[in-house]
């Protein structure tokens, strides 16, 4: 939950509604535990939906995680391919906007 939601409202939820906080962890933690994709190929898809939805910190917080599991720029340029393809230039630039902030000369 931590790398999509405020640490402020972190805190709150798990003062509060600690079985809420819980619930909501373990299904992340089942998301990103794939069968048939690893966690990096999830989250590469992850990127390719945030993109579309034009949510612009999503895709940072997504880029900054894939580089950290050693994505390659290709991998995500890849990806910001398929996006163009589904949601438009528009949607596109955002994404790669974004990308550029978290990646700089990588790309």
């Amino acid at each position: 939950m931590a790398e999509f939601v405020p640490a402020e409202t972190i805190e709150v939820v798990k003062k509060n509604c600690p079985e809420f906080y819980e619930a909501v962890a373990n299904l992340q933690k089942e998301v990103f535990s794939g069968k048939k994709l690893d966690e990096k190929m999830q989250r590469l898809v992850l990127l390719a939906v945030v993109a579309t939805l034009g949510d612009e910190k999503a895709v940072k917080r997504q880029t900054k995680k894939l580089m950290e599991m050693g994505a390659t720029i290709e991998e995500i340029q890849d990806v910001m391919k398929v996006v163009y393809i589904g949601a438009g230039m528009p949607r596109f630039i955002k994404a790669v906007e974004a990308i550029l902030e978290v990646a700089g000369d990588q790309c």
